[in-house]
C-alpha cells in the first residue's frame, strides 16, 4: 500500500490552462475563457452549476484546439428518461470546429432508451453519426441519478485522434482533428440548443498539455 501511494503522489499534474469550478459563478480561475452566452444562475460549493433542463454555456472561438490537449469535468445526472432515444438525450457538452471537409462535432451524450440507460460518445460529422470506432459506454442499464461521472476528452497530437474517457473506461476514436481551428464550447445542449443537461457540471478544466492516463487516473 506504501508503494501505491509513493507512486501515486509522483504523478505531476500541471496546472490547467482553464479553470472553472462553477461553485459560485463561471468564472474561469485561469482567465483566459469567458462564456459569450451563459443562462445558468444556480452554482453550489459542492454540486457545482446547476443545469435544469434550459440552461447552457457557451464559449465561441476563445479556445484554439493547439490549447484544448485535455478536458475534464464531472457531470451528476438529475433525471434518468425511459421514454425513447430521440426525444430524451442529454448533451452535457459539445464541441464543433472547422477542417476542410466542413464541420466537425465531438460531443458526449446522455443516451437513453426503454431497453438501456448509457453514457455515449460520438463524433457527428456533417451532421450524421460516425458510428465506427467512436462509441464509449458505460455497461447498459449502469447511468444512474445523483452519480458522478468523471468525462475526460484528450486531444493526440502524434496520432491526430482522441482519446475519451468516462470514470475509467476509454476509447480512441477515429476522428481528425484541425488543430489550426478554434472551438465553439458549449456546455450544457447540443449544437442546435436542444437536449439539454439536466443535472450539474463542476470542475471544468482545460489543458494545453496531453495528459498521461496516469494524470488523467488522478483527476
Amino acid at each position: 500500500m506504501r508503494r501505491e501511494n509513493e507512486i501515486k503522489s509522483s504523478i505531476v499534474l500541471p496546472e490547467p490552462y482553464v479553470h472553472c469550478p462553477f461553485t459560485s459563478n463561471a468564472t474561469d480561475l485561469k482567465g483566459n475563457l469567458t462564456w459569450s452566452i451563459n443562462t445558468v444562475s444556480t452554482y453550489d460549493a459542492t454540486l457545482g452549476a446547476r443545469f435544469g433542463g434550459s440552461n447552457y454555456m457557451r464559449a465561441y472561438n476563445q479556445i484554439s484546439l493547439q490549447r484544448l490537449k485535455t478536458m475534464c469535468y464531472y457531470v451528476r445526472f438529475d433525471v434518468i428518461p425511459t421514454d425513447g432515444v430521440s426525444s430524451t438525450w442529454q448533451t452535457p457538452h459539445y464541441i464543433r470546429c472547422n477542417n476542410t471537409a466542413g464541420f466537425r462535432y465531438y460531443s458526449f451524450l446522455q443516451h437513453f432508451s426503454v431497453e438501456n440507460a448509457e453514457l455515449t460518445n460520438c463524433a457527428i460529422i456533417n451532421n450524421s453519426f460516425s458510428v465506427e470506432n467512436n462509441v464509449l459506454t458505460t455497461p447498459f442499464g449502469s447511468t444512474l441519478i445523483n452519480t458522478w461521472y468523471k468525462i475526460v476528452l484528450r486531444v493526440n497530437e502524434s496520432n491526430n485522434n482522441v482519446t475519451v474517457f468516462i470514470d475509467d473506461l476509454k476509447r480512441d476514436i477515429n476522428a481528425m482533428v484541425p488543430l489550426s481551428y478554434s472551438c465553439d464550447i458549449r456546455l450544457g445542449c447540443n449544437d442546435n440548443t436542444q437536449r439539454y443537461l439536466r443535472g450539474y457540471i463542476k470542475d471544468f478544466r482545460i489543458w494545453d498539455v496531453e495528459l498521461t492516463d496516469e494524470q488523467i487516473a488522478q483527476l
